[in-house]
């Protein structure tokens, strides 16, 4: 009776496109979870939705009905940015791949100093050891080599520099991810490189050819200035 309950609501919830069930999505997942924790024969046995979908979409039921339910109540939590600090406790929840690709995806839309460091230091205590390097790399290539046309501002997302284009002060600013430990240092340097190779490739062949107004912004103005000073004593 338990199994059939918990399958009929949770088909239910993820079928749901509207915000205002977003309570029941609640308290499907919530259901969920604490079955797996006391009765996990019970939650393994738990069948997908009848379209036998997972989270891609694609039907070949690679993910549990506890994960879809993880995933689209993470998904719900990531659209609301006063929800945001619970983020990283429901992606703890996932299967270390989902981690990865799942929160990766979240904080290429986080753009302000603070809710940057409470992400990411929610990443580093939820997370497995090293989990919040990887994704940090997802997130800053990701921004660096993202399709200019496509930018929009969003929420927390400052002003450029004078003179310069938003959506290359948003790749600017992806560098500051990994500037907040030491042990993120090396890649920030790595992908500072990648970006000011990005930067005078696409200046190449323009009027004003190999214009470095926009590398000298950055240098200038938005790399922390003892990252440079971990490159010098690098080199």
């Amino acid at each position: 009776v338990l199994r059939e309950y918990i399958e009929e609501c949770a088909e239910l919830s993820l079928e749901a496109a509207n915000e205002d069930e977003a309570c029941f999505l609640r308290f499907v997942t919530h259901l969920v979870v604490y079955v797996s924790t006391v009765l996990p024969d019970v939650c393994a046995q738990l069948a997908l939705p009848s379209a036998g979908m997972d989270a891609s979409g694609d039907g070949d039921g690679s993910f549990s009905l506890r994960e879809l339910l993880i995933l689209k109540y993470v998904a719900y939590l990531s659209s609301r940015r006063d929800l945001w600090p619970h983020v990283a406790l429901y992606t703890s929840l996932l299967s270390d791949d989902n981690i990865l690709d799942t929160y990766s995806s979240f904080l290429i839309h986080v753009h302000s100093n603070r809710e940057r460091q409470m992400t990411l230091k929610q990443a580093r205590d939820l997370f497995s050891k090293g989990m919040d390097l990887y994704i940090l790399r997802n997130v800053v290539r990701g921004m660096i080599m993202c399709d200019k046309e496509d930018w929009v501002r969003e929420a927390g997302e400052g002003p450029p520099p004078s003179g310069v284009d938003p959506a290359d002060a948003r790749m600017m600013r992806s560098i500051q991810w990994l500037c907040y430990y030491p042990e993120h240092r090396p890649d920030a340097l790595v992908t500072t490189n990648m970006l000011l190779r990005r930067f005078l490739l696409s200046s190449a062949g323009t009027e004003t050819e190999w214009d470095l107004y926009a590398p000298k912004v950055f240098i200038e103005k938005i790399l922390p200035k003892d990252l440079l000073d971990v490159a010098s004593q690098g080199g």
